[in-house]
């Protein structure tokens, strides 16, 4: 069995590389942003204080707020899930208090590949507008300029940092430019971790 997950900003094709590459293997695909509110309300997520928190504090604030349900509700689906592409949420890589970075590191330790979806130059602004969209996804939206002269800009460069340090045993980057043959990327990536797969289980058949 194999779990994937892939993983970047909101934008940055994540979502698109995501669902190409659960076709390419035949398999389920979870999209945690799908379910990550509904889910968080068990653990005490609330629409009105994440508003309340940006409102006061800006776009940063409301990332080390929203981040942590983020990751609960990963460590829920991984419970239950034994093969499968995982499009996780696009704040998931920075927590923010070591306990929480720590259970990250022990959820991606779980799952058999990560792939890190990385925008490239020519899409920036599409990411911060779906950071827009993603962070904001609530009546009264703010315009894109609210939100980025309220921290928006600085949270995109920590996303990007905290994915550049993810570390795995089998670990994809791919830079998603605009116009990018998507499926053909999701077909040779997904040969890439099949093999990967085999290679491993081979390994483990002749050390038993």
């Amino acid at each position: 069995m194999t779990v994937v997950a892939i993983l970047g900003a909101p934008g940055s094709g994540k979502s698109t590389l995501a669902w190409s590459l659960a076709r390419h293997l035949s398999m389920r695909l979870v999209c945690l942003d799908e379910i990550r509110q509904d889910r968080g309300r068990r653990w005490g997520y609330s629409t009105a204080r994440a508003d309340r928190i940006f409102d006061e504090s800006g776009a940063e604030a409301l990332h080390r707020y929203d981040s942590k349900f983020e990751l609960f509700v990963l460590e829920e689906v991984l419970e239950h899930l034994s093969q499968g592409v995982i499009d996780c949420s696009g704040g998931l890589v920075l927590q923010h208090t070591d306990e929480y970075r720590t259970r990250l590191n022990q959820a991606l330790a779980r799952i058999d590949s990560v792939v890190i979806a990385t925008a490239a130059n020519d899409k920036r602004d599409a990411v911060v507008d779906a950071l827009v969209r993603r962070l904001r996804n609530r009546t009264d939206d703010p315009h894109v300029e609210e939100w980025t002269n309220r921290g928006g800009r600085n949270l995109l460069s920590r996303l990007e940092d905290a994915g550049a340090l993810i570390t795995h045993g089998d670990t994809h980057r791919v830079v998603m430019a605009d116009g990018a043959d998507t499926d053909s990327l999701a077909g040779s990536l997904g040969e890439r971790i099949l093999r990967r797969h085999a290679s491993c289980s081979t390994k483990g058949g002749e050390s038993a």
